[in-house]
């Protein structure tokens, strides 16, 4: 059953809905749709685009490094030539990095066209299609172009999941650990071995973000506890061209602020070690070290001018997390 959610900023409603691929399918050759598609689902699945007139469709290439200004402008160009008016519906299927780019498109064609996203990776269903953020790379920086701009229907179809490798899976395993270490609320229970979430745990996520963003559309309150790790997690991924993936980066963010935390007397050593046994479910602990931390400091503070501190979400307990100022000096001692 669809779910509606309103965001109390702008009285913008989210339906939550899923499907199966056959209803899917069906859906994107009603009249008048237009699509957005990450190309490698033409090859995946192309019973998906059977019977769609070809102008209809625009398919992008995905990953991080694809959310260019050169990519955007394909997709303005795409609207433009083809006279979609503002009202039409534009339907953005792929992954985080396809819907963050063409989210974008669409909200700032026109001031806005009608916009809904269909997920097809776990990072996607769980965080990058739900809350509204839209975003392009710019010289060398992740989302340094965004906006806030609710898709008015997502859909989720977990059959995609089963195409997806264990790696790519394992991005978006990432987010969910990071909601599980936001709230008691989500019952995390086991990692399956294949790497594929019920239907209900990532309902549960998109349950539990959606609450998160509801009520704080523009990250001004709690919407930035879901902030976590990510500071550092951008820092790294800009850092190494973004070679580290997102989630991986999350991963080993989450255990920079844990630590950052215990130095700044925030939780106790028996808390650390709880959220790193908790992160090592993922990846073994290893990986979790931290890296040096010159560079990232750098890159975080490169939107404000001569500060010497930083926010960050950090952890006040287990399952608790706060915003806090840290200073350029705490940050630098404790790494």
């Amino acid at each position: 059953m669809a779910q509606l959610y309103t965001f109390n900023a702008c009285s913008v409603e989210t339906t939550i809905d899923a499907m199966n691929q056959d209803q899917l399918r069906h859906y994107l050759a009603l009249p008048g749709k237009w699509i957005i598609a990450d190309r490698v689902l033409l090859h995946l699945y192309p019973h998906l685009f059977a019977g769609i007139p070809l102008e209809h469709v625009l398919f992008l290439q995905a990953g991080e490094d694809a959310k260019t200004d050169a990519q955007l402008q394909l997709i303005y160009q795409w609207m433009l030539g083809n006279q979609i008016h503002r009202t039409a519906e534009i339907i953005v299927l792929g992954g985080g990095t396809v819907t963050d780019l063409a989210a974008y498109a669409v909200a700032t064609f026109k001031r806005g066209c009608r916009l809904s996203l269909i997920p097809t990776t776990l990072i996607g269903m769980v965080d990058a299609a739900i809350g509204g953020k839209a975003g392009v790379n710019f010289e060398g920086f992740k989302n340094l172009l965004g906006c806030f701009y609710p898709a008015s229907r997502v859909i989720i179809t977990p059959e995609f999941l089963h195409s997806l490798a264990l790696e790519e899976l394992r991005q978006g395993w990432a987010e969910i650990i990071k909601m599980y270490l936001l709230s008691p609320r989500l019952q995390l229970g086991q990692i399956p071995e294949d790497l594929i979430p019920s239907v209900e745990l990532i309902m549960q996520c998109v349950d539990l973000k959606l609450n998160f963003c509801i009520h704080d559309l523009e990250d001004r309150k709690e919407r930035r506890w879901l902030n976590l790790g990510h500071s550092f997690a951008h820092a790294l991924e800009t850092v190494s061209g973004y070679k580290i993936k997102h989630g991986d980066a999350v991963l080993i963010g989450i255990g920079m602020a844990a630590k950052l935390s215990r130095t700044l007397k925030l939780i106790d050593p028996d808390t650390v070690s709880k959220i790193e046994n908790t992160l090592s479910l993922l990846c073994p602990p290893s990986s979790q070290a931290s890296p040096d931390t010159s560079q990232l400091i750098d890159i975080m503070l490169q939107d404000k001018k001569n500060s010497d501190s930083i926010n960050l979400v950090l952890f006040t307990g287990w399952q608790q997390v706060d915003v806090v100022s840290v200073s350029v000096q705490d940050l630098s001692e404790d790494h």
